[in-house]
């Protein structure tokens, strides 16, 4: 869901029956997200929900690491692969609900190259792919841009020799 009138429509609801004050703060530009987060942190805000996928999830977990400020998830993006690792309903009212009634977690967080992730980090064609992928071509498809994208990249991307492979047998 991209509309952000729609999804308002359907979230609000859901945080004012819980008693939530809401105040928005839509992201202008790319580290926006984390600005916001670290003045929600420094202002004693408790929990930030945030909508988007998840580079903007990313943004906002890096300013929230460390701090006792628990953050929710509306998935927004693309993929949401983070928001459905973790059970995230797709649907904004469930999103939302969960977020009012749910337990919060500390959870473990990666860091690479003094940046924290919380799930995943790509490197090689996987990292390349997300980095050059266009965002209106991700709009108009979806998850099958990042397919398309990864397989025109795959034909040109500079396959690094490998002498020795390492097969792991876990039945026994």
């Amino acid at each position: 869901m991209r509309d952000k009138a729609t999804m308002l429509g359907r979230v609000l609801p859901v945080l004012a029956r819980a008693g939530m004050a809401v105040d928005m703060r839509p992201t202008e530009r790319p580290g926006h997200a984390t600005e916001i987060a670290a003045q929600a942190v420094r202002d004693g805000v408790e929990r930030v929900l945030c909508w988007g996928g998840d580079g903007t999830l990313n943004e906002v977990a890096r300013a929230l690491v460390g701090t006792e400020t628990a953050l929710g998830i509306l998935p927004g993006g693309t993929v949401n692969v983070f928001a459905r690792e973790v059970g995230i309903p797709r649907r904004m009212e469930a999103a939302a609900q969960t977020f009012v009634a749910g337990e919060v977690r500390r959870i473990p967080v990666g860091v690479a190259s003094g940046r924290p992730f919380l799930l995943m980090a790509g490197v090689g064609l996987d990292a390349e792919v997300v980095r050059r992928l266009k965002a209106g071509f991700k709009r108009a498809l979806g998850v099958t841009a990042f397919w398309l994208d990864g397989f025109r990249g795959l034909a040109r991307y500079p396959m690094p020799s490998s002498e020795a492979f390492l097969f792991v047998d876990r039945r026994g």
